[in-house]
């Protein structure tokens, strides 16, 4: 009996294995062609993602008021960077050893930029001006979105209040009229 149910429980999880690598297949093959590299590389980058995963949400734990952000640079040379306020090295290397994980120092924490963006968007929506912001931790900026008749008026508003700009990105967009087709 013990030994049907070890045979039941082993071929149970090397089928979910096999289904994994196989579905993980066609994504390593176009990851591979679209980077010039080769599958098992390609499968090996794609290995961090997890662990980046993890990396990032222990740093959010671990280092609220220093982590600025995690993202993959595929090319020129494959890594994840991983940026710091300060103690960039230590505080990385207590996350993980991995040396795909680069530590870089930050200017300012994802909290501040967070703040930052949630300032924008409240001194803009209290001035009649819709806009949206997220965090960009690559360039370590608050990116806003926004109506490009609007951006003159928003940039003066958010001077007017005194708010720093050296770290505000506004990407203008225009607004399209959609029409009914007859």
């Amino acid at each position: 009996m013990k030994r049907s149910i070890f045979v039941l429980a082993a071929a149970t999880l090397l089928s979910s294995v096999a289904f994994a690598q196989t579905r993980q297949e066609p994504i390593a093959s176009h990851y591979a062609a679209e980077r010039g590299v080769t599958t098992a590389e390609a499968s090996r980058r794609l290995s961090h993602v997890d662990e980046a995963l993890k990396v990032k949400e222990a740093a959010e734990a671990k280092y609220p008021d220093t982590f600025g952000g995690l993202y993959i640079q595929h090319e020129p040379t494959y890594r994840v960077i991983v940026k710091f306020s300060r103690d960039a090295e230590s505080s990385l290397r207590s996350l993980t050893a991995d040396v795909a994980f680069v530590p870089v120092k930050s200017a300012y924490s994802i909290r501040d930029l967070e703040k930052k963006a949630t300032q924008v968007a409240t001194i803009l929506k209290d001035k009649g001006i819709q806009c949206s912001t997220n965090v960009d931790p690559k360039e370590s900026t608050v990116v806003v979105w926004l109506d490009k008749a609007d951006v003159d008026s928003a940039r003066a508003k958010l001077v007017g209040e005194g708010l720093d700009l050296t770290v505000v990105q506004f990407f203008p967009y225009e607004k399209v009229e959609l029409t009914k087709n007859n």
